[in-house]
């Protein structure tokens, strides 16, 4: 079940998508889960796919990485996809 949360209300280990402005998920950003949250700031962490610009006999090369950001807590609206009981 996903619901719409502001940042101010994200928990640690949440699975969160932000939402645009028209209140649609950010399909770019993809995925996001928190990692940590302190002084007003929400630390967030994210993996992410790429491909190359060009392809070869056996396909396109692709490229696996993990992204880590901040936003602020705040009333921005994220999409809480899981959130889990922590121990």
């Amino acid at each position: 079940m996903t619901q719409k949360v502001k940042s101010v209300d994200l928990q640690l280990a949440d699975r969160v998508m932000r939402l645009k402005n028209d209140g649609t998920p950010d399909l770019e950003l993809g995925i996001s889960t928190v990692k940590q949250t302190m002084g007003g700031t929400i630390h967030l962490f994210r993996p992410y796919t790429h491909t190359a610009d060009f392809s070869c006999t056996s396909g396109v090369i692709c490229y696996v990485g993990t992204e880590e950001y901040r936003v602020e807590a705040d009333q921005t609206e994220w999409l809480l996809l899981q959130r889990k009981k922590l121990k």
